[in-house]
């Protein structure tokens, strides 16, 4: 019987490489041979459309979409298909499951997930923010803001919802990180689950899909997108331009306040416990990634970076440097760029220390509501056991009477017996 394998996320698990290994034309000429297909319907390697088409669904929008076309397209090659189908879409981390299970109600599906860290999860998505060019903001500040409405925490309760559409026995859970891996490579994992590690030598290539910038060129970035651009090629010039820079910068990569971090793996270990239990046979779910503490950095060293990324951008398009540097005097000349170093030192200093007595509070508030939800509970299981009791001196009192009933029966019968 024929499986659709759906690889539904998380994001930041090396979905993006994954993607793009399976999407290679060759590559896919190779899963054809092996009673597999990737199938691609547009100029993209992965099938985030169905995404978009659930979400347009559930808000009501018009009906004759792109993503409606597309998603109408891919089922109807699913539905003529006689092979193992690979579908990969790590925007449904935010569908619901059953309006997926919906989707794919007359096939056999097979669930992937890959889950990671949480605080390894969000600092890598803040970096990518940065490097996308959407965020000026430190991480602090980020996750303060956007931290607490992302569903990174909830691991378990994530997977259960899948559990439920789609039956616990088609959902696999994969662990992402080198000391879980097949070959430390997520695109080797991938293939030994789907059932093709015989392709891992011939599909794996050593190659990032996502790049990795130092503490310098992030600071420039975050300078660069406080000048709020929104043309596409201008965003595309300077990620292409950090993509260069990365292959050769050796200075220290982007830190993280500890007491953040602690504060991120504290929210998430009782879920993380839950799900290591039922998952893997036991705690801890994740030995955890050691998060580079902050790193400082100077005005020069920023400013270098930011003319690094300038030059290479100009070599790239001579348009996105023409408007970089002009939004650059404008800050220049109103004493705006300095103060961007003003305004970090500042925020290091005596506004992480309010964050951190706000944290405090939430902890202490926690601590409140978790002890009045053990006494709440200390209440209810002296309910059971005061109802337990009633009901056993009912019990009790019914066999009395059946004893005595017995007692009077025998009575009776010896004296029919007598006379």
């Amino acid at each position: 019987m024929r499986t659709i394998y759906l690889h539904a996320g998380q994001h930041k698990t090396g979905t993006t490489q994954i993607q793009l290994a399976l999407g290679r034309f060759h590559n896919r000429d190779v899963l054809n041979e092996n009673n597999f297909e990737y199938p691609l319907l547009s100029k993209h390697s992965d099938h985030q459309y169905l995404h978009t088409y659930i979400i347009e669904n559930q808000s009501g929008e018009r009906s004759d979409s792109e993503a409606q076309v597309m998603t109408i397209q891919l089922l109807d090659y699913i539905g003529k298909s006689n092979k193992n189908i690979i579908i990969s879409a790590e925007g449904l981390q935010e569908a619901p499951p059953k309006v997926v299970r919906e989707l794919l109600s007359n096939h056999n599906v097979v669930v992937i997930l890959y889950i990671r860290e949480q605080a390894d999860y969000l600092f890598s998505a803040y970096q990518h923010e940065v490097k996308s060019g959407f965020e000026p903001r430190s991480f602090d500040e980020w996750f303060y803001a956007h931290g607490n409405d992302i569903g990174a925490y909830y691991l378990n309760t994530w997977i259960t919802t899948w559990e439920d559409a789609f039956g616990a026995e088609n959902v696999i859970v994969r662990r992402y990180g080198k000391k879980y891996l097949v070959n430390d490579d997520v695109v080797a994992d991938f293939l030994t689950v789907v059932g093709l590690p015989h392709l891992v030598s011939r599909l794996v290539e050593k190659r990032r899909s996502n790049i990795k910038i130092d503490i310098a060129c992030h600071t420039a970035m975050r300078i660069i997108n406080s000048f709020g651009f929104t043309q596409k090629y201008i965003l595309n010039g300077t990620y292409n331009a950090l993509e260069t820079l990365s292959s050769i910068s050796c200075a220290p990569s982007l830190g993280c306040d500890v007491f953040l971090v602690n504060e991120i793996r504290r929210r998430s270990i009782w879920e993380n416990s839950i799900l290591a239990r039922r998952r893997f046979g036991g705690d801890p779910l994740f030995v955890f990634n050691s998060i580079q503490s902050e790193v400082g950095y100077s005005i020069v060293e920023v400013t270098v970076a930011f003319l690094r990324i300038c030059v290479l951008s100009f070599w790239r398009s001579p348009k996105v440097v023409f408007r970089i540097f002009y939004r650059f005097l404008l800050r220049v000349f109103s004493f705006r760029y300095f103060y961007f170093f003003r305004k970090s030192a500042k925020y290091s200093t005596e506004t992480k220390y309010k964050i951190r007595e706000r944290v405090l509070d939430q902890i202490k508030i926690e601590e409140q509501r978790n002890v009045a939800v053990i006494q709440d509970r200390d209440k209810y299981i002296a309910h059971l056991e005061n109802q337990f009791h009633a009901e056993r001196s009912e019990q009790e009192r019914l066999i009395e009477i059946i004893k005595d009933r017995d007692k009077y029966i025998l009575h009776l019968k010896n004296e029919l017996h007598v006379e």
